[in-house]
């Protein structure tokens, strides 16, 4: 094998994953650890013979690396993140996360395969991909060439009954801040041309908008088998259909059967021609696809195939329930080791603090906080206590029928040594939590009075509520990431951690989103904390 080193890290140059204009892309890895992979893309800083070609260049460097910076913090999976950059004299070297391959070779495999998505896993595609884009437009960042080619996908827990696809938004190097998303600029027309907003095609003033259109287009092909909305091979074709939806709005072809009418309706809003028309990001943020969680009511009330055979409709019986039972027990210990997770990490930050900082304080109260909020969770289960469940399962689930089967599990559980240990584990650590937090909220208080402290209000009065209201994790989640990203004390500290420490950090910020309930069938609980 021809291994390369750059910089700490291995290049397998006989894996080439890709080539672009200005550079290739490998598999790498850092030295020492082979077991975890990354791309690396390496592209020529020179091109003497072709200076503009090498200005075009050094402009989609300097966008790609920016945008990489800018997004280094956000907690959404959908992204592709930046690893790190090797500056050489004649080469640079972006170091990202390995994906297995992009969504137009997905959809190629499907058509080859004559086997596509259903319409749920449709859905989880599409509702992933808006992730992305919602995160990229929180950061006013217009992306300008969304396609296929740039949505890769990403394969977890491989080979596994968790196995799971993420869907990643990649490609940067067309990215561009804007101030107002919805300010109309002369940008420059960049993009493939198949995917482009009317408004680019046409010469006029564009918003971030056009992005959405983009989006539209990319869910029409994964709907319709990566049809086009219309058959356009030339520009000319391209914009006669424009002149077409000015005039009669596009109307996608009628999907029958459950949600075809949500996911047209979707597709439709997006593909509008007047920029001012079409929906926006808001509106995208709240609609029903996003905001879909049917696996959840599907994942423990499995349906029970009823057969003429009395003795294996009993078996399916017994088999059913015990799948049921296996995955209210790991709801359990998603939820316990959320709470681990949290716990290890102010545990540490109280040996390399000084409690006597109220600012460091309120930092470790928050993450205790939300610890304890998911150990209640766990321990409402366990004691059938539908308040203080989490919310989703409650929304999600027949209650009496909910009831009942967290009874039997009970029940159940005598006769499972594991599912008896983890419920005495979690309930001795629910309790010695409870006291813990409230000593740490007494010594807050007590602080306050002592040093007259007035700052960092909003973040107090969360706390203080606490004491009396059930906070949601969501807002638990905001204070923390406002409190990294806004206190020079705060980010100092993190900053003289290791690796292990900051990475635990940002998952607590991103623990709702990251280790989303609605997935819990896929989640591994050794990837939130491993005991």
């Amino acid at each position: 094998m021809d291994d390369n080193l750059i910089g700490d890290y291995v290049v397998l140059m006989d894996q080439k994953l890709g080539q672009g204009a200005f550079g290739e892309a490998y598999k790498c890895y850092k030295r020492g650890n082979s077991d975890v992979e990354y791309c690396i893309k390496i592209i020529k800083k020179s091109i003497p013979a072709n200076p503009q070609k090498e200005e075009k260049q050094k402009k989609q460097l300097q966008a790609e690396i920016h945008t990489f910076k800018q997004l280094k913090d956000q907690d959404c999976e959908n992204l592709v993140k930046m690893i790190d950059i090797i500056d050489l004299s004649s080469r640079l070297c972006i170091i990202m996360e390995l994906c297995e391959y992009d969504l137009e070779k997905e959809l190629l495999q499907f058509k080859k395969d004559n086997k596509w998505p259903s319409r749920l896993e449709i859905m989880d595609m599409m509702k992933q991909i808006l992730k992305g884009a919602d995160a990229l437009i929180r950061n006013h960042i217009i992306h300008r060439d969304i396609k296929p080619q740039n949505i890769l996908v990403q394969i977890v827990n491989k080979g596994t009954s968790n196995q799971r696809k993420i869907y990643k938004i990649a490609d940067f190097g067309f990215t561009k801040y804007i101030e107002d998303i919805y300010t109309k600029a002369n940008l420059t027309r960049v993009g493939t041309r198949s995917y482009c907003a009317p408004e680019i095609m046409k010469g006029k003033k564009f918003s971030c908008k056009c992005d959405i259109y983009s989006y539209g287009v990319v869910f029409h092909q994964i709907v319709y088998f990566m049809d086009f909305p219309k058959d356009y091979k030339t520009e000319i074709q391209l914009n006669q259909y424009f002149n077409q939806i000015q005039i009669t709005p596009y109307k996608c072809k009628p999907l029958n059967g459950e949600y075809g009418n949500l996911i047209t309706n979707l597709i439709e809003k997006m593909l509008i021609y007047d920029q001012d028309e079409r929906i926006s990001f808001e509106e995208l943020r709240t609609h029903e696809i996003v905001t879909f969680t049917k696996r959840l009511q599907d994942s423990i009330f499995l349906p029970i195939q009823r057969t003429f055979n009395q003795e294996d409709y009993k078996q399916e019986m017994i088999k059913n329930e015990e799948q049921k039972f296996q995955r209210l027990n790991l709801l359990i210990e998603i939820f316990y080791r959320k709470f681990l997770l949290c716990k290890y990490f102010v545990d540490f930050m109280k040996q390399i603090t000084n409690m006597n900082n109220i600012e460091y304080l309120i930092f470790q109260l928050i993450i205790q906080l939300i610890g304890c909020q998911q150990i209640l969770y766990g321990f409402a289960m366990i004691n059938c206590i539908i308040s203080d469940l989490e919310p989703t399962i409650v929304n999600d689930n027949d209650v009496p029928q909910l009831i009942d089967l967290l009874n039997q599990f009970m029940k159940k559980s005598q006769e499972n040594n594991d599912y008896m240990k983890l419920q005495k584990q979690l309930t001795n650590d629910f309790y010695q939590s409870k006291i813990t937090y409230q000593q740490d909220l007494n010594k807050l208080y007590q602080l306050r009075v002592e040093k007259n402290w007035t700052q960092n209000q909003p973040q107090f009065q969360l706390l203080y509520k606490s004491k009396t209201q059930k906070i949601p994790i969501q807002n638990c989640c905001l204070v923390l990431q406002d409190l990294t990203n806004n206190s020079r004390n705060i980010n100092d500290l993190v900053s003289k951690c290791d690796k292990k420490i900051q990475q635990f950090l940002q998952t607590i910020k991103q623990i709702d989103t990251q280790f989303d309930i609605v997935d819990y069938r896929i989640i591994n609980p050794d990837d939130i904390f491993k005991i």
